[in-house]
C-alpha cells in the first residue's frame, strides 16, 4: 500500500539533553543514547530521525508523533499508549513487549521489526504496511484495522480476538496457533493451509477416511 513518507526535509544534529532542556524534539537527528534517565511529557515529536537509539532511560509520557523515523531503535516495553502516530516509520526495531494499546496509527510502516508480545490492543490502523516482522504472541485484541498491507509477518499464538476489518489479507503470514472468534473471521482472507487452521474456531472436525 503506498504510503505518505515522513517529511525529514530540515533535520539537524542534536543531543538529548537539548532537547530536554527546550522540552521540544523538532527537526532533529537523534543518533547518540542518553547516558542518564530522561523524561518528556505531553509533547509532540516532529520531523525527527532517531538512528539506533535505545530508549530504556527515556520516558516517553503522552508523547504524540509526526513525521518520524526510528531505525535499528529498540522501544522494548515502552508504554507508549492512547498516543497517535503520523508518518512514522519503524525500520529494523525491537518492540518486545512494547505496548500501543488504543494509540492510532495513520500512514505508518513497520519494516523488519523484531516485537514479540506486543500490544496494539483497541489501536486503530488507517493505512498501515506491517512486512517481514516477528511479532508472535501479539496483541490486535478490538483493534481496527481499517486500511492494512499486512506481508510475511511472524503472528504465531497472537490474539485477533473481536478485531474490525476490512477484508484483512493474512494469507503471506504465519498464524499457527492464532486466536480469533467467529465474526472476526467474516472477509478474512487466507490461504488454503490456513484455512484448515481456522476451521477449528467454527467447531468442525476433520476426518478423512
Amino acid at each position: 500500500m503506498k504510503l505518505v513518507n515522513p517529511k525529514l526535509s530540515y533535520i539537524e544534529k542534536q543531543e538529548w539533553h537539548d532537547c530536554l532542556v527546550s522540552q521540544e524534539v523538532r527537526d532533529a537527528y537523534i543518533y547518540q543514547d542518553s547516558l542518564h534517565e530522561i523524561s518528556f511529557h505531553q509533547i509532540t515529536f516532529d520531523g525527527c530521525l532517531f538512528e539506533n537509539i535505545h530508549f530504556q532511560n527515556i520516558q516517553l509520557d503522552h508523547i504524540d508523533f509526526i513525521d518520524i523515523v526510528f531505525d535499528h531503535c529498540d522501544l522494548s516495553n515502552q508504554m507508549i499508549e492512547c498516543q497517535y502516530f503520523q508518518r512514522v516509520v519503524f525500520k529494523n526495531c525491537k518492540l518486545t513487549g512494547t505496548s500501543f494499546i488504543n494509540s492510532r496509527f495513520k500512514d505508518v510502516e513497520f519494516d523488519h521489526c523484531l516485537g514479540r508480545y506486543i500490544n496494539f490492543s483497541q489501536a486503530v490502523f488507517d493505512k498501515v504496511n506491517m512486512f517481514d516482522c516477528d511479532f508472535q504472541e501479539a496483541s490486535f485484541f478490538e483493534s481496527c484495522l481499517k486500511k492494512v498491507d499486512f506481508q510475511n509477518n511472524h503472528f504465531e499464538n497472537s490474539d485477533f480476538f473481536k478485531i474490525s476489518h476490512q477484508q484483512l489479507n493474512l494469507s503471506s503470514c504465519f498464524i499457527d496457533g492464532l486466536t480469533i472468534d467467529i465474526e472476526s473471521l467474516k472477509n478474512l482472507i487466507v490461504n488454503s493451509y490456513q484455512a484448515l487452521q481456522l476451521v477449528k474456531v467454527l467447531g468442525i472436525q476433520i476426518k478423512d477416511e
